[in-house]
Parts: C-alpha cells; structure tokens; sequence
C-alpha cells in the first residue's frame, strides 16, 4: 500500500516510505506548534484486520470526523496515525478518541488505539512513541486477557 497523508482537502499520494513521511510530517510540525503555542496531540491506531480495503476504509472514515487542521497517517495495511491540532486539553483529547474509536467500531473496523497529549516544547517524535507505548500496553493487555492471564490495573 502506497504511504498517505491524507488531510480531508489534500488526497495526494507519496512514495515516500510511511514511517519516514510520518516522522517528517512530525519533524516539521513541531516547530510550527512551538511558534504558535498549539496543543497537539498524537493517536496511534491499528486495525484488528490488516489488510488494504480496511485500511482504507479507516482512513475515509478519519477524514469525516477529523477536524480540518488534523492529519492522518496510513503507517502500514494495519496502522494509521493521527495528529490531533489543535486539542483543548486531555479531556478534548479523550474525548475526540473516544469518537475516533467508536466511528470505527460502528463502521466494523475493530481497532485498538493509544494516545498521548503533546508535553510542552517536546518534540512531535516523542510524543509519538509515548503514543505508540500506550497502544503496546493496551495490545498486550487485551492478549493476555484472552489467554486468561490476569494483569493488574496499572
């Protein structure tokens, strides 16, 4: 699948490799929000199924419901990043989550999804994987959870 960053009124394809265009769109952004005071945020999603048609699907539905100044990102067949701009703080940010979430349960896709909330002066490539960290603990709990282990709430 060919890497996109997709804004809701930009559909141009790259060839870019994904996580290199990803973290490029991150380099240049986090300069822009430092200039401009912006709260951001970062949503990591992947897809229960990985394959193109689902993948692409997702990201139709990501540009219904994001706002106009976010981006989103197909990482691979099974994994879209988004980033959230501006975000009013953790509770806008939990809530518009929660929305991504729920889009894409009802429109079949099931999905885990991990978040973090830009720290002030951090670099977008971090709040990446503090991200992509919360979405590791999350997968790995829902499989331990399905083997009957028993984890306790962190």
């Amino acid at each position: 699948m060919a890497s996109r960053n997709i804004h809701p009124t930009n559909h141009a394809m790259s060839t870019t490799e994904p996580a290199a265009q990803w973290s490029q769109l991150l380099i240049a952004e986090s300069p822009r929000l430092d200039e401009t005071g912006t709260l951001g945020a970062l949503v990591s999603i992947r897809l229960v199924s990985a394959d193109d048609r689902n993948a692409t699907q997702a990201v139709k539905l990501m540009q219904r419901i994001i706002a106009r100044t976010d981006r989103v990102n197909v990482v691979d067949s099974a994994h879209l990043a988004v980033l959230l701009t501006p975000v009013a703080g953790i509770t806008d940010l939990q809530d518009r989550v929660n929305r991504i979430h729920s889009s894409l349960e009802t429109a079949g896709l099931v999905a885990s999804t991990g978040y973090a909330l830009r720290r002030p002066q951090e670099p977008l490539l971090d709040t990446w994987a503090r991200a992509e960290a919360e979405l590791d603990r999350i997968t790995f709990r829902q499989q331990r959870s399905r083997i009957d282990l028993i984890l306790p709430e962190s």
